[in-house]
């Protein structure tokens, strides 16, 4: 980026390609932001919160993993449809259905108990739900910001995101993970979460944005794809199977369900600083930071969980690293493709998603099982080699 002769201390002032933002577009970024940040509450209460429940019915790391992986598994089967739903339906009834969807999988997991069956049909409904909230959040989003601060919104998203799944374990430290207090609680943060966007007047999405090809998306910006699969597939990880990692290693409920509380705040701490550098300096070598420092989060993990305060505190910088890829990958998306290639952009975006998502519980939990609680951490530091890899090969590219 061209700086002038006073470098980036001049102003900034709007001009017909850079226009300051109307009131609506405001209220509807805030709508959607608010609204994406407390269903974060929801994942980051329901997916820890499952997982003890799982444990006790004396569900394996295998199945708890294999179970984890059914929500990303049918986000991959819906995904492809959603650009076309959202331009039939729009933004916001898309978005309420999804709630719908949602609190009919708390219903279940409330009914479910040892009937391990019943637990699929919970995953299916949040990778229903999930996938159709995060494409019409993302596609409101980058179709709402400014060129100019899209790194910085997309930063505020990630950590308002990052904030609701810190919120999550919060309210399992309140409510504990006993009776009926716990699904109210996510039921709750729900019912919190429909009203702002349904108040809010979504930006228009016209109807050929549906027809722009997934597979194009990918092939001219690979690493970003693969950057989003590899940190979905850590997530994927750290929600889901990092509690059982604690309870493996002789942790009470409580202390391993604060491994799911301090990863998340590494996100909220750290996004918004790593939107505001995307904006200001060239992305790339803020992603290959985050990859190399999601590697060495991984590779320190097994040192640092003997004591529960390196833990966290390793996990706070291990978290701002592994979600500042989804951010990275973000900016690059709403930079690169405009009109109907970026909704397709946003769809493979969660395709991605939703395939790390899968990969990661599902290799994670059997290598568990086979070699022991510390396969968790190697095998995610596998997967970030991956992507140094994938990074380097497509390092002089103009995307990715």
């Amino acid at each position: 980026r061209r700086r002038t002769s006073e470098g980036d201390k001049t102003p900034m002032r709007a001009t017909t390609e850079n226009p300051p933002m109307t009131q609506e577009q405001r209220h509807g970024l805030i709508a959607a932001i608010a609204s994406i940040a407390i269903f974060g509450a929801s994942l980051g209460h329901s997916l820890p919160f499952f997982a003890v429940l799982l444990e006790r019915q004396g569900a394996s790391n295998s199945f708890i993993g294999l179970n984890t992986a059914t929500t990303p598994l049918f986000s991959l089967l819906v995904t492809p449809f959603l650009p076309a739903w959202i331009a039939r339906y729009g933004i916001r009834k898309v978005m309420a259905g999804a709630f719908a969807v949602i609190y009919l999988g708390y219903a279940i997991a409330y009914v479910a108990g040892a009937n391990l069956g019943l637990w699929f049909l919970v995953r299916i409904c949040f990778g229903l739900g999930g996938a159709a909230l995060f494409v019409a959040s993302e596609v409101w989003i980058n179709l709402a910001a400014p060129s100019a601060r899209r790194g910085a919104i997309l930063g505020l998203y990630t950590t308002a995101l990052a904030a609701g799944f810190a919120a999550g374990p919060i309210a399992l430290e309140i409510t504990g993970y006993d009776g009926r207090p716990p699904f109210m609680a996510g039921i709750a943060f729900l019912a919190l979460a429909a009203p702002p966007v349904l108040l809010a007047r979504a930006p228009r999405f016209a109807p050929d944005a549906a027809h722009a090809s997934l597979l194009k998306m990918a092939r001219l910006a690979p690493s970003v794809f693969i950057a989003v699969a590899i940190f979905a597939a850590a997530e994927g990880v750290m929600m889901g199977l990092a509690p059982i990692y604690g309870i493996r290693l002789g942790m009470a409920e409580e202390t391993a369900g604060r491994i799911v509380l301090a990863y998340a705040l590494g996100p909220v701490a750290f996004q918004y600083l790593i939107g505001r550098a995307i904006d200001r300096f060239r992305p790339m070598p803020i992603f290959f930071t985050c990859a190399a420092l999601g590697m060495a989060g991984a590779f320190f993990l097994p040192v640092a969980a003997s004591a529960p305060l390196s833990l966290y505190l390793l996990l706070i910088f291990w978290g701002g690293a592994i979600v500042g890829l989804n951010t990275c990958g973000l900016a690059f998306i709403g930079a690169r493709f405009k009109d109907r290639e970026l909704a397709a952009a946003n769809a493979g975006m969660a395709f991605a998603y939703a395939a790390g998502a899968l990969v990661g519980p599902a290799v994670t939990g059997p290598m568990m099982d086979a070699f022991g609680p510390d396969a968790l951490a190697y095998t995610l530091g596998a997967f970030f080699i991956v992507l140094l890899i994938a990074l380097f090969l497509r390092r002089n590219a103009a995307t990715p």
